[in-house]
């Protein structure tokens, strides 16, 4: 099943960029019809479905992923996910596995701050603790991107213990036009390969 013509209309494609060397990969700009079902999802217990949504960022991460890489979805807060019942990374990172052939790691990643919502706590950034995926090859699952805070603190968590941090895979971005001061340039979704980061050149 794909996207109706609306909202493929309606929806962009997203920017691929990076955050403190990590690459990301979104899939979608966030808004118009993927905001209301990502809204509903989240906070008004909808139970939509993913493959629409997920399917074109497949055929791209194919050309990125490695056999035996592993997927890691960011952790939630406790508080939050007892109130939601559910966690949307959780599910894209399952579906995503499923799609490409790699193991899911739900508890590689532990939330510990004490702050559930962090749009009414800015300045207070996620911390995590990391366990289980030293010397592994991880890519980080989450459902919307903004700043890149919440994966930078999950990937330095991850390194901490070794494991080897490919980048992150997010289904939309929350602010594709750069406007973040630690964003980097970067070419439009879809360009196979795309979200490796550019190969620096070597002074002569």
């Amino acid at each position: 099943m794909g996207l109706c013509a609306a909202c493929s209309r309606a929806v962009d494609a997203a920017l691929t960029w990076r955050v403190a060397q990590i690459p990301i990969f979104t899939g979608w700009v966030y808004g118009g019809p993927l905001a209301d079902w990502m809204k509903a999802q989240k906070f008004q217990g909808q139970s939509g479905d993913l493959r629409p949504w997920i399917e074109p960022m497949i055929r791209e991460l194919r050309d990125a992923v490695a056999p035996g890489d592993l997927l890691v979805p960011v952790a939630p807060h406790l508080e939050r996910l007892v109130s939601r019942g559910r966690h949307l990374p959780d599910e894209i990172a399952r579906h995503c596995g499923a799609a490409l052939g790699l193991s899911v790691s739900y508890s590689a990643l532990i939330r510990v701050d004490r702050q559930p919502v962090r749009s009414q706590f800015p300045e207070v950034e996620p911390e995590f603790t990391a366990q289980g995926v030293g010397n592994q090859r991880v890519w980080l699952i989450d459902d919307i991107v903004t700043t890149g805070t919440t994966l930078r603190q999950a990937s330095a968590a991850l390194q901490r213990i070794g494991a080897d941090v490919q980048g992150a895979i997010c289904l939309a971005d929350a602010k594709p036009l750069n406007t973040h001061p630690q964003r980097i340039p970067a070419t439009r979704h879809p360009v196979a390969g795309s979200i490796k980061p550019p190969t620096a050149k070597k002074s002569a």
